[in-house]
This record gives C-alpha cells, structure tokens and sequence, in this order.
C-alpha cells in the first residue's frame, strides 16, 4: 500500500526527474523535457503552498516512486502522474489516483 505526503520545494530535483522519463515526456503537454529552474517557476507557487487550486504530492512505498498533481478548475480537476521508470507496471499510478481523489474530496 503506498502513502502521498505533500510535496514540497527541497523536492523538486525528483519531480522533475520523474516528469523527464520518457513516459512523462511523452504525456505531457509540453512534449519535452523541462529544466528544473522552469518548473521551479510554474510550480514554486504550488510546492510552497500558496496556490490553492493545485496540489501536488509525492508517491511513497518506503520511499518516494513518483508523484501526483491535481490542478483544480472549478468542480473539475486535471491529474498528472509521473512514475520513476523502475516503478511502472507495479499499480502505483492507479492507487495513487484512488487514494488523491479520496483527499482533494475530502478537504
């Protein structure tokens, strides 16, 4: 069973390492890679707390796998998830998701 604890700032470097697989590129809307200082600016703000309509959480089975993004609009919600590759394949993305949307529905 895996946990999602809060991601924050000092967890940037394994975001963006998770999100430049190339499964992450691949499904991502940019469809590159990104440097850790660019998603330091578009998701500082969310990492530090201080925008409401996103959150982001690390993947934990003892130790981080990924993590799990959700940016709110209204009553509707975009979800992103990226996987260290070693970890695909094992149920992490479909959990997390079950688990994410149980939180964001409960606060």
């Amino acid at each position: 069973m895996i946990t999602l604890n809060k991601a924050s700032i000092t967890d940037l470097d394994f975001i963006v390492a998770c999100r430049n697989t190339l499964e992450g590129i691949k499904y991502s809307k940019r469809g590159r890679a990104v440097s850790v200082d660019e998603y330091s600016t578009e998701l500082g703000h969310v990492l530090l707390g201080k925008d409401p309509t996103k959150t982001m959480d690390l993947i934990y089975d003892t130790i981080p796998v990924g993590y799990i993004r959700f940016d709110i609009h209204g009553e509707d919600a975009e979800v992103g998830i990226a996987l260290e590759p070693k970890s695909n394949g094992k149920g992490y993305g479909p959990e997390a998701l079950e688990i994410g949307c149980r939180k964001l529905f409960s606060d």
